[in-house]
């Protein structure tokens, strides 16, 4: 088993007050950005770690770690790390431009920023 292994944060923004499904569609959309960034970089211009932590995430089970943020985490993890902000046209559950989810390029865990590690499982 790997010590560090590359993981894909994933956070929820848990003001909203979101129910299982539409936080499953906005994880689903997260992820399918991260991944439609991938393949950019793959077969563009690319950072030769993020390319190769992208290929040992795919081979290791492609774990995601869903957390949950209030307002306050919130703007610290932006503030903090460069991440994908996921917001919501407002078409069901919540008012439009809501930020609903942020997702990080897979890393290695040890490679976390602070913020993210302090944060509990949704």
């Amino acid at each position: 088993m790997n010590e560090d292994p590359v993981v894909m944060y994933l956070v929820v923004n848990k003001s909203l007050n979101l129910t299982a499904g539409k936080i499953a569609a906005q994880i689903g959309h997260c992820c399918e950005k991260l991944a439609l960034d991938a393949c950019y970089q793959l077969f563009g211009q690319y950072d030769k770690q993020q390319d190769k932590d992208w290929k040992e995430y795919l081979n290791t089970g492609t774990t995601k770690i869903v957390l949950a943020a209030s307002l306050e985490q919130w703007a610290a993890i932006k503030e903090n790390g460069s991440c994908l902000v996921i917001v919501d046209e407002g078409r069901t559950e919540c008012p439009p431009n809501s930020e609903t989810v942020l997702g990080f390029f897979p890393m290695r865990k040890s490679e976390a920023p602070d913020v993210i590690k302090k944060l509990r499982l949704l």
